[in-house]
């Protein structure tokens, strides 16, 4: 175990430290103070995953990206030399947890990330309902963080495709096209 959070720590230092200098709580400061306190895996990611969440000059697609990044990097370097399915399945389970319950607006980005990179791990591939326990293990991250974290918005759609959206629930789906002049 003393191994994992050894090797967890020398793979996401270097993607902490690319955060931007000027934050105060950054995570390459919070993964500092967690290694003082002898904090686990999930705990040092959950550290990590918040500051990136919380960065004040990184547009959300970047954040997304970072996430996405440190969760991989945690799984895999986590699981990296453990040969019991069970001690591999509860590492990733926590990791997934305490990632979410530290940005439940990210949620969905971090069950991808951990659910794309455990399926690549043998010690963990051959596990059925592995999706659905990341998932839940994931939801509970998120419900744990409290009321009003909701889970990210979906940026997929712009601020136009939702402004017709809503005109269309308003109008109960008539959308006709009229054409008025300004009356002068």
């Amino acid at each position: 175990m003393k191994k994992s959070i050894s090797t967890l720590l020398l793979l996401t230092l270097p993607a902490a430290a690319g955060l931007a200098a000027s934050e105060t709580s950054s995570p390459h400061g919070q993964v500092a103070q967690a290694q003082q306190h002898g904090d686990t895996p999930g705990e040092i990611l959950a550290a990590q995953v918040h500051g990136v969440a919380t960065a004040k000059n990184l547009p959300v697609r970047a954040k997304k990206r970072q996430i996405a990044g440190l969760v991989r990097q945690a799984v895999l370097a986590a699981t990296n030399g453990l040969t019991s399915q069970d001690e591999a399945l509860k590492l990733v389970l926590e990791l997934a947890t305490q990632a979410a319950k530290s940005a439940p607006e990210f949620a969905d980005t971090i069950f991808t990330a951990v659910s794309e990179v455990a399926l690549q791990v043998p010690l963990l591939n051959g596990i059925s309902g592995l999706t659905e326990r990341l998932q839940a293990a994931v939801t509970a991250g998120a419900d744990a963080a409290g009321p009003g974290s909701g889970l990210e918005r979906d940026d997929s759609k712009s601020d136009r495709s939702r402004e017709n959206e809503s005109r269309e629930s308003e109008y109960h789906g008539r959308t006709d096209d009229h054409i008025v002049s300004p009356s002068r």
